[in-house]
């Protein structure tokens, strides 16, 4: 409901500043789920909540921004939108918090393939476990192990039987520290996508774990949710 025009560029972000200076205080960083997670675009706002006018009413292009926001709220056909076109410096939805809080994506993911490894006591039997990266499928009281697979993989295992991660829209978390409070994690996770209808099935995936790091306080994992 702000067609862009509070979200810069970086290239957007360098011009404005080379103008105008003072505007780095109107400036924030801006994240959404495939910034998050790849960290391969980095993208900025004006962030002018609580923000005196004085500090940005004569720079032209901020103004110019503001405008097109007003414009596009009072043509929408939503009457919230509309009322919001009087304050198009504020977003129409302001997630960001003044304390701290857990940036959990929710991203889309294509087919990914696995081998099989079976129950935790089965692990180390094979040499799965010790070549690919872990995952783990949590159910309500099962714990099945995998090995993942890149498409590049998938070629080399011949012969091998592997299975599928379906395809979706999942629900994204990290938990850091010992595979034994990772419930916490899970149940935090669960507490954040209340809204959507989720698998009862969770996914972890070894990040950082006992192959490269010995405290266990270091591990990291990725925790995925498929939203159904």
């Amino acid at each position: 409901s702000d067609g862009g025009n509070l979200i810069l560029s970086q290239e957007e972000l360098d011009a404005l500043i080379a103008k105008d200076g003072s505007i780095a205080a109107c400036v924030r960083r801006y994240v959404g789920s495939k910034d998050f997670i790849n960290n391969d675009e980095v993208r900025y706002c004006l962030w002018l909540k609580g923000v005196s006018p004085a500090l940005y009413r004569k720079n032209a292009e901020v103004m110019r921004r503001l405008e097109a926001v007003r414009e596009m709220r009072l043509a929408s056909s939503a009457a919230p939108t509309r009322a919001l076109a009087e304050k198009p410096y504020l977003f129409f939805s302001t997630p960001q918090t003044d304390s701290n809080y857990l940036c959990i994506p929710e991203v889309s993911s294509e087919r990914r393939r696995y081998i099989p490894i079976g129950t935790e006591n089965e692990i180390y039997t094979g040499e799965s476990f010790y070549f690919y990266p872990t995952i783990v499928f949590y159910g309500k009281d099962t714990k099945q192990f995998g090995a993942l697979l890149t498409d590049d993989q998938v070629e080399d295992t011949t012969g091998a039987a592997t299975s599928t991660i379906p395809a979706g829209e999942y629900l994204v978390g990290y938990h850091r520290g010992p595979y034994e409070q990772i419930q916490e994690s899970f149940d935090r996770i669960r507490s954040y996508g209340s809204q959507y209808k989720l698998d009862d099935t969770m996914l972890a995936v070894n990040i950082i774990d006992q192959f490269v790091e010995k405290k266990n306080t270091n591990y990291m994992t990725r925790i995925e949710i498929r939203i159904l």
